[in-house]
């Protein structure tokens, strides 16, 4: 299996990121802070939402993050004390999330060989829960930090089928 994947691909998944982030989440400073290969199915996080990807690229792509960043970023989101929010919203939120980070890197690569198709978010809660992904796809973690608040993308992909 190839541990690579190509920055054409990831770029528009950090672009994305760091565009929702600052737009609909109202983020003022956003940096990366640690880029790896994923080498375990553990993800450091209290709340992940997971998008499958398919068609010229097929994957997953997730973001984690811990309860109290979930609490911030929806907080803001909603415009409201995000120590409000109930456990349904903070999931809800993190779906919202992944669904326009992951919709806009596709607004990138419509049109390339790279072009994709998402399904419906599904959302894990709890401490260092685990995300299984295929053997056969490499994974790329990114942690960024928000405004003090860190959170990971979790993109796993490989071209084709």
């Amino acid at each position: 299996m190839s541990s690579e994947i190509k920055i054409e691909i990831l770029n528009p998944f950090i672009k994305g990121s760091e565009n929702i982030m600052k737009t609909m989440v109202a983020i003022k400073e956003i940096k990366r802070t640690a880029l790896h290969l994923k080498n375990d199915y553990h993800f450091p996080g209290d709340v992940s939402a997971v998008m499958g990807i398919g068609g010229g690229i097929t994957g997953s792509m997730a973001l984690t993050m811990s309860e109290s960043s979930a609490r911030f970023f929806m907080g803001n989101m909603l415009y409201m004390d995000g120590g409000e929010l109930t456990r349904e919203e903070l999931q809800d939120g993190a779906g919202e999330l992944v669904n326009l980070i992951t919709g806009s890197a596709k607004s990138v690569v419509v049109g390339t060989p790279y072009s994709f198709n998402i399904s419906i978010p599904s959302i894990i809660w709890g401490r260092n829960h685990a995300i299984w992904t295929r053997k056969d796809v490499p994974c790329i973690v990114i942690v960024m930090n928000a405004d003090g608040h860190d959170f990971a993308l979790q993109i796993c992909v490989k071209e084709g089928n």
